[in-house]
């Protein structure tokens, strides 16, 4: 017995092991699941590796690049050894499908950069060896998605830099080597030393080196510098690592990025920010792919040329905004669009020479402002209508330097642009015109019906049921909301996509999204799914959403929410579940999704038993969900904040259904069995077809033995996926036209051994690849010429057991059947009775002839009810055929009804307008009796009463009804504006406060009293418009004003300054307020307290003195005016000052009659001034230059006197501008005081 089992588990083995064994590489030694193809000598992945490998070994070879497909679909690989070989280079998706991959050894190789996501699928991945490279960074997206790793090697690198952010999520780590690499002991590392501080067994002998004294030090030590760092500004330590990395194979130097001659099939994605230059000339790239360059932001010179570029996105070019010489020479270019230069606004140079261009759409160089020379020969331009702008273009800037020539059409051959007339330009045919007219939709055609704008395409509301397949690769948002989709399938469309970053799918008829559909949309951030049927998502739903950041399932039919339904989501910040049928959310269905900062789960039915208790401590906990989600039930609990509710509240009763079950619903129809994409509905004693509860991916449907009268179209809009459907031994009666149309993958449809009666042309129209059709034992009699003409790959069709009635009307099917044989000559004729029991496939053509019309059409009535001898449509209505057995009845006029079996009431509706009497007259006619004033057929026109109007005077008649009005012009009146008005009659004066009216011949004027104006003197005129006011202000009345003068001042126009007594003067100083008060400081003076308490005044200007009463100045604009002053004490010293500009000969300045007199004024354009005191002949003196220039002169006239007499008298004029002061003239008593005055006031 032991020996027999024994031999069975090696049978077993050996099994396995030929499996494996059989599609092993010849290169490659297998053994078992394990794959050994080490020290082979292999520069790229052999061909032929099993799926099911669960170990490879491919070290000690000379591999250099990993590129995404090489591990496509290992699945269960669970060691990848590819240590010791030249790899430089492994694209982003390498590893996307090692999903069971455990360990992975990239040492020894020649890698300097990974690309952000490079092991974001490897979930599973414990043992990371990327030690001895040149890797020179660790940034923080390199390790993403690592979270079961214990042990990462980085070790013997050139690392000079790792971000905080790196190992993040890191928390299962036992092992990791940082030693021998090029730190840098700064504060970016502040956060490393901290971490290994905490974790002591981490990082062993991690060193880094001083910048300042080149010593190495242990990366712990760093913790002593950390008040250093904590004081530093955090704008002066750059926490990123921004450590320019050369793309392989080129070389950097300065600036400049040499890729040169290096066989590059596409342009690097890891080129340094700081590239000046960059240099891709003679190699085999041949796109430029959207926003490549995005990053190159000092990038002045890039040469592309000498590759195979064929295709140039629209946002190839973007950000290149230092960008000044660009050649794109001796490429394959065919086509460029109107924007592909667009925002290279520096550009100088352009070289577009040896492509294989023939023609440029109009404002392709608009956006270079700053282009100077321009490269366009051996291009094979054709000179038509189309470049008629080009040849302007540069005849005007003259910016071509290479000669650039039509090469055709034949008439244009070999002239040179921007020496022609524009008017040879032209294109002569339509034909011609064509050729060239769509030259700006270049490299990807917009999908059909859909814009396309930029990188962003819009196809919404085009009715469509499934998702293009043409969309461009370079689209970044795609628009398809208001469209019939209802499956996104798992085809690998989004593998193309690869820089798409917006979807919008709502308000579609989404039901179904397949697992890893979305495989491949590494970029996408926002998904829109909202208004749609989901009902389910599985934890496979969003594979590969790993950037995802916006997702909103907002209105859908969603039920239940597991704890792995939005597993992988990492970058998740708004999720919107607002208004699905959620009942239940599993514990922990939140806790993955980490950088979640907005949750909407409003407006759904929770229902609050034992199993939602935790989520009303996780909401009171946590932040990120929008408004208050409600219980619905149990009936007490129904409206109520979850959060509110108390623990006792969230209660499971035994005997109820636990509606909180949220294991994946089965998708299958009740009494149904679904398995591998066939659901099996066979005797299930079905009335209708249950197409909303089958799986969107059946592909095989039995529904055979059952009771359906009819095929539903949702059916086959839903079910698009059917290979092969049996709805035999059922009770259909006919088939629909167009009802399989959705179903173009249908091989096999089975309807035999039905009711079918009648079919229609197109029954059977878009099943172009069905092989099978079988309508074998129905009651057909005959079938529409061309029923079977979209059949083109049918290879049998069951007729038999059918009334075939072979007459005329199917000679057609018996030539068909002929032609390729596919019926085999089962199907007999049931009539007519020379026909009977003769086959279909050899009865000549020639016997099908229509010999009896009325027995004919016997066998036609049964689909063509029209055809009855006796009229389905009563009262000799007209019938006509709509469909299988359905009609319409056309009905003569009098009738109505489905079959025109009602008399027509033709005033049922009272048909006539505005109160008309209607009257019924024979065959569906009325009469309609009108009512005074309207008019027509029904009453509908009102007559127009004004056409025999008696309006007077130019008067305006107004159409009423049975009736009219006149509208008259000024000064007419009454009812046909007959009377003339006049406006000065006493009851009409429009003239108001006494004013007079004045009449004229077709108006009225008003002449106003004094004090009002305006055109019914209503106006009070403004007095104060021009006031006299000195010191107040002006109060306006009727015709007349008054001044309200400031405190002090007095007279009619408070013109007379404050007199101020001598005792009060003489006490003022006494007077020694204890607090600042409005009456402390005059004319407007402002009072303030000086630190020693005592009060001081800041006078108005105009005025000093301790209290402000002394008037110093007075200012006037007014021309012409004078200014009284009170008698001024001149002696001993007096000082008079006028500042004045004039134009003017002569005019009087000051004017002093006091006991003698005193006057200076403007005469002849110079200053003079009269003096005489009574002591001695008066007298004058004059300026010594003229003032009437028109600048600003300041006078002085000085009094002064050693005594109270007139003895001793100075009189000094004085001109003064802002910069400098000049004596005029000085007169003088005595030469000794002149000269005395000079030199103390000179």
């Amino acid at each position: 017995m032991t020996l027999l089992l024994l031999t069975c588990s090696i049978y077993i083995l050996l099994l396995s092991q030929s499996h494996f064994i059989g599609a092993c590489p010849s290169v490659c030694s297998c053994h078992g699941p394990n794959v050994d193809c080490s020290n082979r000598g292999l520069q790229t992945i052999p061909p032929g590796i099993p799926r099911n490998v669960f170990k490879l070994e491919l070290q000690f070879n000379n591999l250099s690049i990993i590129r995404k497909d090489d591990f496509k679909t290992f699945r269960q690989l669970r060691i990848l050894n590819l240590q010791d070989n030249q790899i430089h280079t492994v694209d982003t998706d390498a590893f996307r499908d090692l999903i069971s991959l455990e360990k992975l050894r990239l040492n020894g190789n020649k890698l300097n950069h990974l690309a952000d996501g490079t092991f974001s699928s490897l979930k599973q991945l414990q043992r990371l060896d990327l030690s001895s490279n040149q890797l020179r960074a660790v940034k923080k997206g390199m390790l993403q998605g690592l979270q079961a790793i214990d042990n990462l090697q980085l070790d013997h690198n050139e690392i000079t830099c790792m971000e905080a952010e790196a190992i993040n999520g890191l928390n299962r780590l036992e092992i990791i080597r940082l030693h021998d690499n090029q730190f840098v002991c700064d504060c970016r590392l502040l956060w490393l030393a901290k971490y290994l501080k905490l974790h002591p067994f981490l990082g062993l002998n991690a060193r880094c080196q001083d910048a300042d004294t080149l010593s190495h030090k242990d990366i712990t030590s760093l913790m002593d510098d950390e008040k250093q760092c904590n004081s530093m500004d955090i704008d002066d330590i750059d926490y990123t690592c921004n450590v320019p990395v050369c793309p392989y194979p080129c070389t950097c130097f300065n600036g400049v990025v040499d890729c040169k001659d290096k066989d590059l099939v596409e342009i690097p994605r890891n080129i340094p920010d700081t590239t000046i230059e960059l240099r891709l000339e003679k190699n085999r790239i041949s796109e430029i792919s959207p926003k490549i360059f995005s990053h190159l932001k000092k990038l002045r010179r890039l040469d592309i040329s000498n590759n195979l570029i064929s295709t140039i996105y629209p946002d190839s070019f973007t950000g290149l905004k230092s960008l000044n010489s660009l050649l794109l020479n001796a490429n394959k270019l065919v086509c460029v669009r109107d924007d592909t230069f667009r925002g290279l606004e520096k550009l100088s140079l352009l070289s577009l020479y040896d492509n294989k261009l023939k023609t440029l759409v109009n404002n392709t160089f608009a956006p270079l402002k700053n282009i100077q020379t321009l490269h366009l020969a051996r291009n094979p331009f054709i000179c038509d209508c189309h470049l008629r702008w080009l040849n302007a273009y540069l005849r005007e800037k003259k910016i071509e330097t290479s000669g650039v020539r039509c090469a055709g059409p034949r008439r244009m051959a070999k002239r040179k642009f921007g020496v022609l007339n524009d008017r040879r330009f032209r294109c002569r045919s339509r034909i011609e015109f064509e050729q060239t007219a769509y030259s700006n939709q270049c490299e990807v055609q917009c999908p059909k019906g859909c814009t396309c704008d930029g990188t962003t395409v819009i196809c919404r509301g085009l009715q469509l049921q499934e998702i293009p397949n043409d969309i461009p690769a370079f689209t970044t948002a795609l628009h398809l909301q208001d469209n019939l989709i209802k499956r996104v399938s798992r085809d690998g469309s989004f593998r193309r996509l690869r820089s798409l970053r917006t979807l919008d799918l709502r308000n579609n008829r989404l039901e179904e999204i397949d697992d890893d559909a979305f495989d491949g949309a590494d970029s996408l951030n926002e998904l829109f799914l909202s208004d749609n049927n989901l009902n389910v998502i599985t934890p496979q739903t969003f594979n590969g959403l790993k950037n995802i950041r916006t997702l909103m399932l907002r209105t859908n039919k969603l039920t239940y929410i597991k704890n792995d339904t939005f597993a992988d989501m990492d970058a998740l910040k708004t999720l919107s579940l607002h208004d699905n049928r959620i009942k239940c959310i599993a514990p922990g269905s939140f806790d993955r999704l980490r950088s979640l900062s907005a949750l909407d789960l409003l407006s759904n039915p929770f229902v609050c038993n034992c199993h939602m208790q935790w989520l009303k401590s996780w909401l009171k906990q946590s932040n990120i969900v929008t408004g208050y989600p409600k219980c619905m039930s149990p009936t007490k609990l129904r409206n109520i904040p979850i959060v509110n509710l108390t623990d006792d509240d969230f209660v499971c009763n035994p005997v109820e259904l636990d509606t909180c079950d949220v294991s994946y619903p089965n998708h299958c129809p009740q009494n149904c069995s679904c398995y591998n994409h066939i659901v099996r509905c066979s005797h299930a004693h079905l009335r209708q077809i249950p197409y909303d509860q089958m799986p969107l991916d059946t592909e095989e449907l039995y529904l055979d033995a059952n009771d359906i009268t009819e095929i539903p179209s949702e059916l086959t809009n839903r079910l698009v996926y059917l290979i092969r459907i049996d709805l035999s031994y059922n009770k259909l009666r006919s088939i629909q036209a167009n009802i399989f149309s959705n179903l173009t993958r249908l091989e096999t449809l089975i309807l035999s051994y039905n009711k079918i009666r009648c079919l229609e042309s197109t029954s059977f129209k878009g099943l172009k690849n069905l092989r099978i059709l079988s309508l074998h034992g129905n009651e057909i009699s005959t079938i529409p010429d061309g029923s079977f003409n979209d059949l083109t790959s049918l290879s049998h069709v069951a007729l038999g057991g059918n009334p075939l009635y072979c007459d005329c009307h199917l000679g057609w099917l018996s030539s068909w059947i002929k032609t390729d044989y596919v019926e085999p000559g089962i199907a007999r004729c049931a009539g007519p009775p020379q026909m009977a029991n003769k086959l279909l496939l050899t009865s000549p053509i020639f016997f099908f002839q229509c010999h009896n019309e009325s027995e004919s059409n016997r066998y036609l009535q049964k689909c063509d009810p029209c055809l009855n001898e006796e009229n389905p449509c009563a009262n000799n209505g007209s019938c006509r055929a709509l469909s299988i057995e359905t009609f319409t009845c056309n009905c003569l006029p009098g009738y109505h009804g489905e079959r025109c079996e009602n008399l027509i009431d033709a005033c049922f509706d009272n048909p006539c307008k505005h109160q008309a009497r209607c009257q019924t007259l024979s065959d569906g006619r009325f009469k309609c009796h009108c009512s005074s004033g309207f008019t027509g057929y029904r009453c509908e026109s009102n007559i127009d009463d004004c056409f025999y109007h008696r309006c007077q005077n130019n008067g305006t008649c107004v159409d009423k009804i049975n009736d009219y009005s006149c509208t008259c012009p000024t000064l007419f009146t009454g009812k046909y504006c007959e009377k003339k008005l006049n406006w000065c009659e006493e009851n009409l004066n429009p003239c108001n406060n006494n004013g007079r009216c004045i009449t004229k011949t077709s108006d009225y004027e008003c002449e106003c009293s004094l004090g009002w104006g305006g055109v019914n003197c209503t106006e009070n005129l403004n007095d104060c418009s021009n006031h006299a006011c000195q010191f107040g202000v002006c109060i306006d009345g009727l015709n007349g004003y008054t001044c309200k003068c400031d405190v002090g001042f007095t007279g009619k126009y408070c013109e007379i300054a404050p007199q101020l007594k001598s005792s009060f003067m003489k006490n003022i100083s006494n007077i020694s307020p204890t607090r600042c008060s409005s009456d402390v400081c005059s004319n407007n003076g402002i009072c303030y307290e000086e630190s020693s308490n005592m009060l001081r005044c800041r006078c108005y200007p105009g005025f000093i003195g301790n209290r402000c009463v002394m008037l110093k100045s007075i200012h006037s604009m007014t021309n012409d005016s004078y200014m009284k002053l009170p008698k001024p004490n001149v002696y001993p010293r007096s000082n008079i000052t006028i500042v004045f500009s004039t134009t003017q000969n002569s005019g009087i300045l000051v004017y002093f009659g006091y006991l003698g007199h005193l006057v200076a004024e403007v005469f002849m354009g110079r200053i003079r001034v009269s003096y005489d005191v009574g002591n001695s002949p008066g007298s004058v003196m004059f300026s010594y230059d003229t003032v009437n220039d028109g600048s600003n002169v300041s006078s002085f006239l000085l009094s002064i006197s050693s005594t109270q007499t007139y003895k001793n008298e100075v009189i000094r004029i004085a001109s003064s501008s802002y910069d400098s002061s000049t004596i005029l003239a000085q007169i003088c008593s005595s030469n000794s005081l002149c000269r005395s005055l000079i030199k103390n006031i000179g």
